[in-house]
């Protein structure tokens, strides 16, 4: 699976998008992390958005990433 991770900079999210990247790579995730602004967080499977944070008004959980990544396995 090809995962793409955009994160702001200007908030520093960089350490989140590391603990997501590192939880879905231990899934055998393939994962690419970009930078972005505007407090963006969002979590792209084979190019659909799966994550926002924006609406979800926090970062993914451990369980979160998981079901977000078998909602595409399943």
């Amino acid at each position: 699976m090809n995962v793409k991770i955009t994160y702001c900079t200007i908030r520093n999210y960089r350490p989140e998008a590391l603990r997501v990247r590192d939880q879905l790579i231990k899934l055998d995730c393939n994962v690419q992390l970009k930078e972005g602004a505007g407090g963006a967080f969002d979590v792209v499977v084979n190019n659909t958005l799966r994550f926002s944070k924006k609406p979800a008004g926090s970062f993914p959980s451990t369980k979160e990433i998981i079901g977000i990544i078998q909602g595409i396995a399943n």
